[in-house]
């Protein structure tokens, strides 16, 4: 076998390179069926791939001053030209919180369960993934359920991916897999249905129906709209495996959610919980802040606030602006 040139491994290394955030950054999703590459003795270098890591963001490399694995976290993939970017983002904790009466901790432990059932699924030779769509309305508390999850999955070193593109998942996923085949990994869609609205579906319906042989790989969605996205995803085992509803938080989360927003601020909040039924934890965020950061009436924001839950159209437009507070806005 004759020796690769430095020129060609160096072209290698240019065509596979993970750049840094902040490069030109192209639409296209390039193609990253890269053949085996041989060194001087014949080997596979493939077999070698490990990370180059800078600032958070991680380069696929065959370079010897490498690390073996991404750090636990989340990250976003990005395409240019040259490759795929695997961004570190930083992970709010202000809103990870374990509400009491809701299905936060079945869903957590049932994510739990799956990854420790390994053994039985490759014993049955089952694909050892699993798909969980989480639905319900804006502000319920299913984005603190996905923050739990993925809580989860990085106290056992394993990585999240946000999913935006089905291409450019399943490029970065070939790669990745390529230095880390068994590390654990949760894949976040959220907003399921404007991700269909925006993508190719039959190449995401092909990536849940293993066309990738996605292996120890978690698929959780959310939707506002599970109308929206039919029995093909919503009635379909082996694509999404469980379905949550995640409703607005019961008196007891208001509660708790106020309590940890509040922080030093004294207020009642036991009392405001039960003030606001039917109040998502967004409405409830805006409540203590147009009430105790802005000074406002506690009464009148709940008003707006619960106005703000009906549907405006445009047959709404012939009111006059005299009329204060028309249809619950200030």
């Amino acid at each position: 076998m004759a020796a690769m040139s430095n020129d060609l491994l160096a072209e290698l290394e240019r065509q596979l390179v993970v750049k840094i955030r902040g490069d030109d950054f192209d639409d296209r999703v390039p193609d990253f069926d890269v053949p085996p590459q041989l060194d001087v003795r014949g080997v596979n270098m493939s077999s070698k791939c490990r990370w180059a890591e800078s600032d958070g963001t991680y380069m696929i490399t065959y370079s010897t001053h490498t690390v073996e694995r991404m750090r636990p976290g989340m990250y976003a993939m990005e395409a240019t030209h040259q490759g795929i970017v695997f961004a570190k983002i930083r992970v709010r904790d202000d809103e990870l919180l374990k509400f009491p009466g809701t299905d936060q901790e079945r869903i957590v432990g049932d994510i739990t369960t799956f990854w420790a059932s390994e053994l039985k699924f490759r014993l049955h030779g089952l694909p050892f993934k699993r798909g969980i769509i989480l639905w319900g309305p804006p502000g319920s508390g299913k984005s603190s359920t996905v923050r739990l999850v993925c809580e989860d999955v990085i106290s056992r070193g394993g990585i999240v991916f946000q999913f935006t593109n089905p291409d450019l998942f399943v490029g970065g996923y070939r790669i990745f897999r390529q230095v880390q085949p068994k590390t654990p990994i949760v894949v976040v869609m959220e907003d399921l249905d404007t991700i269909f609205t925006s993508s190719n579906e039959s190449r995401i319906l092909n990536l849940l129906d293993g066309a990738e042989d996605a292996d120890q790989v978690v698929f959780l969605a959310t939707t506002n709209y599970p109308e929206l996205l039919g029995a093909r995803i919503m009635n379909r085992p082996s694509r999404f495996d469980r379905v949550y509803k995640v409703p607005h938080p019961a008196a007891a989360a208001r509660e708790m959610y106020l309590s940890r927003l509040a922080g030093v601020t004294a207020i009642d909040s036991a009392r405001i919980a039960k003030a606001t039924s039917g109040l998502s934890l967004a409405h409830l965020k805006e409540l203590f802040i147009g009430v105790y950061i802005m000074g406002g009436d506690e009464a009148e924001t709940i008003r707006i606030l619960r106005g703000m839950r009906d549907k405006p159209t445009s047959a709404d437009d012939d009111t006059e602006f005299e009329e204060p507070g028309h249809g619950g806005y200030a």
